[in-house]
């Protein structure tokens, strides 16, 4: 047993459900799905690992899930800042960073060593808490788990005794070579720190989305200079994508047009009164009710 936290995961589902229950949350006290389980084994035709580069591979593939979570927490939060702005009477969780410390003390791991038996793969099990800090945490749930822990998985392989996923052909596969729908075998990779974008149009749209995911944490927390200094930005952006993303722009307009009458934010920083582009929404026709399909009067 590499990571003995079995009791951690039990107890967590325990605790919400008393903490919402002294502070009458709405909704169920105990969940269902109390953890996820991933299982992580390799062919025995390939070189085995030892117990300590077994260690080095869990703590990766955790570390790698953890800062997943973290992004994943992160992007759900700018979501519902925008829903809790708009609707404050339906409001979102906003939920807080999880520490490492904390997301390792849910995690339960189980080295499973079947040398006596050759049929058998040597393999890790994995339990990860869908609860942590009286949170559900759904990342963890989410298919994009998965995938992050198979690419770490298959990187930390190929770092710690040289075995590439890309080069391995199983001896009995369920999957057909000449399917394109199957895209499991996908490169190990790490994201170069100069990410190119396919082109310009497409930087200065990420950016605006990130202006003003930042423009609207600071009307959030009330932080008026930061107000400012994002309004500014988001309007140039716009300025600058000129008729390009006229939809995904308009959308952007018409919250920000809604967060500003809603909070009363003076001119200086409102982003609507800083934009020059004349942005036109294409208007979607509407078809015309043919005569023949009115009902008749009897």
């Amino acid at each position: 047993m590499l990571r003995d936290c079995a009791k951690t995961i039990i107890n967590a589902n325990d605790k919400r459900a008393e903490f919402r229950k002294e502070n009458k949350v709405k909704g169920a006290y105990r969940v269902k799905n109390e953890a996820t389980s991933f299982i992580l084994s390799i062919p025995r035709d390939i070189t085995q690992l030892s117990d300590e580069q077994w260690k080095k591979l869990s703590d990766h593939v955790l570390n790698q899930l953890w800062q997943h979570v973290n992004k994943k927490i992160e992007i759900n939060n700018k979501k519902n800042l925008i829903s809790n702005l708009k609707r404050p009477h339906k409001k979102q969780p906003i939920l807080n960073n999880i520490s490492m410390s904390d997301f390792a003390k849910h995690c339960h791991v189980v080295l499973h060593d079947e040398s006596a038996n050759p049929d058998n793969k040597n393999h890790l099990h994995i339990i990860v808490s869908n609860i942590i800090n009286n949170d559900v945490i759904k990342p963890i749930t989410q298919l994009g788990a998965t995938y992050n822990i198979k690419q770490s998985f298959n990187y930390a392989m190929k770092k710690l005794v040289n075995e590439d996923h890309m080069n391995y052909t199983p001896k009995n596969s369920v999957f057909d070579g000449s399917d394109k729908n199957f895209t499991d075998k996908k490169t190990v990779f790490e994201q170069p720190k100069n990410y190119r974008f396919s082109s310009t149009v497409k930087f200065i749209f990420t950016r605006l989305q990130k202006n003003f995911n930042h423009w609207l944490r600071a009307v959030f927390n009330k932080e008026t200079l930061k107000i400012k200094e994002y309004a500014e930005k988001t309007a140039t952006d716009i300025n600058e994508l000129k008729s390009n993303k006229i939809d995904e722009v308009t959308i952007i307009l018409e919250t920000a047009k809604t967060i500003e009458k809603g909070n009363t934010l003076p001119d200086a920083l409102k982003i609507t009164n800083k934009v020059t582009n004349n942005i036109h929404p294409r208007k979607r026709r509407r078809r015309k009710k043919s005569k023949n399909n009115s009902p008749k009067n009897n």
